[in-house]
């Protein structure tokens, strides 16, 4: 395939390495790019999307809303991951890709190992992350219903060189406020996030990312160990409480800042890794890149962090 390639949320963490990779295994491929800052929701914006897609022999769709907090902006969710894709198959009858999240199969009640795709309603109210998970969810079915050709990746949390807005970033965060990273629950549970270009093990949070990429010595981790389940039913009280009086007074300003109980349980508490089969045949492989090479780069990354550039993993972030 010469292209064009049309590649949308091109400058996203996922979109940038894209682009990266056709660039250097590719260099002949045309690729067209639409990106965030382009602008969403304007005549001119569309242009430049319909510009970007109407010549496309494949499109790659890297962007979305994400939006984890306990006070979801609903309204970026529906635009950005349900309305953005109805525009993009209005304009154009080319096969696409598109990224979803693993999240929409994940349930913070039942443990999730080794899953291939599930229905977003398998799991119904223990659906984690709702609002997110139910966008994300509505635009693969929209997909399907076109009978377009099609293919939905499902992705955790990514990490890595670039990454702004992580978990790991959460931990960066962290041990600039409590000069240390917090070392929370008793690390019985697997949480699975990757790294672009590399599979990272599955295990805990800390274990197999924080503490290899994060963790130096001027951000230590804890010597105080805090276990999760008080702590995380305390926080429950605490959100339960701000949502009924958000009922009454509007403090969703104070709520959007705040993670979804949910997220933690999943990170601290529970097991959560995925069946990487599809993935696997599909995407191209890095033999070249050990892990020792790409954690090194990682590591370098984040250690050379300012954490005030940081945002935090579950607020509103659109790319």
């Amino acid at each position: 395939m010469k292209g064009p390639i049309a590649i949308l949320g091109a400058r996203s963490l996922l979109g940038r390495h894209v682009v990266n990779i056709f660039q250097e295994l590719h260099p002949d491929v045309c690729l067209e790019m639409w990106t965030q800052s382009d602008g969403v929701g304007n005549v001119n914006s569309v242009k430049r999307l319909i510009a970007c897609i109407s010549e496309a022999e494949l499109i790659i769709n890297c962007h979305e809303a994400r939006d984890l907090s306990m006070a979801p902006d609903r309204e970026a969710l529906h635009f950005h991951n349900e309305q953005f894709v109805a525009e993009v198959l209005r304009n154009s009858t080319a096969p696409i890709i598109h990224i979803s999240s693993t999240l929409v199969q994940c349930s913070d009640f039942w443990p999730n190992t080794y899953e291939p795709e599930r229905e977003a309603s398998k799991y119904g109210i223990a659906l984690a992350v709702k609002a997110y998970c139910k966008s994300k969810h509505l635009a693969e079915q929209e997909l399907f219903a076109s009978h377009r050709s099609a293919v939905v990746l499902r992705i955790p949390f990514l990490y890595g060189e670039e990454d702004w807005g992580s978990p790991v970033t959460d931990a960066v965060m962290a041990a600039n406020i409590f000069g240390s990273i917090p070392n929370i629950g008793d690390r019985g549970g697997a949480f699975q996030i990757i790294i672009v270009g590399d599979d990272t093990p599955v295990g805990d949070v800390y274990d197999n990312v924080v503490e290899a990429v994060a963790k130096n010595p001027k951000r230590p981790m804890s010597t105080y160990n805090l276990p999760f389940l008080p702590l995380y039913y305390i926080y429950l009280a605490i959100g339960w409480l701000l949502l009924a009086v958000n009922k009454i007074f509007d403090v969703s300003g104070s709520l959007s800042k705040m993670p979804d109980p949910s997220l933690l349980y999943l990170i601290f508490h529970h097991w959560t890794f995925f069946n990487t089969n599809k993935s696997t045949n599909l995407l191209p492989d890095h033999e070249e890149l050990s892990r020792e090479y790409v954690v090194k780069k990682s590591r370098d990354h984040y250690a050379l962090m300012n954490p005030n550039r940081v945002r935090t993993s579950w607020q509103l972030h659109i790319e």
